[in-house]
């Protein structure tokens, strides 16, 4: 696997655009600010309602609003990559995967998109990967010992 970072961009447009759209019509709905940004998340996440002044509110009306932001994100990063018949790996990865899994499969309908396992911590796991390989390539024959996760 190799990165292209002819094709490497960002798009300012992702989860954060989803959290405050859903928290500017919940802020409409009980006539005050509302930045619960993490119980919306959290509720985006495990398909439960919000719950905001002792009421419940469905965050499943939003959908249609959701699923567009995610096709306008996906389409700005197909419009900068360009034709994918050249792309070898599609992986789904972040915190958002879930709310972009569909708009990613529809643009690369023609190929297998893989999704890591708990794709909230892929940054993570990448950074702690690319630390344990910088501490030790900078200790290779030093006599320090990396064990397992980067610890010494």
């Amino acid at each position: 696997m190799r990165l292209s970072h002819k094709r490497s961009h960002s798009v300012d447009r992702g989860v954060a655009d989803i959290l405050n759209l859903i928290a500017d019509d919940v802020s409409v709905e009980i006539g005050s600010t509302y930045t619960g940004l993490d119980s919306i998340d959290h509720a985006l996440r495990t398909g439960k309602a919000l719950n905001v002044y002792q009421k419940t509110y469905q965050l499943s009306r939003m959908k249609p609003m959701v699923e567009s932001i995610a096709r306008q994100a996906v389409a700005a990063m197909m419009r900068r990559i360009g034709p994918a018949y050249d792309v070898r790996n599609v992986i789904l990865v972040g915190g958002g995967a879930f709310l972009f899994r569909k708009a990613v499969m529809q643009a690369f309908a023609s190929h297998e998109v893989l999704e890591v396992k708990e794709p909230m911590y892929a940054n993570v796991r990448g950074y702690q990967i690319a630390g344990s390989n910088y501490v030790a390539a900078a200790t290779q024959g030093t006599g320090v010992v990396v064990a397992e996760g980067g610890r010494a």
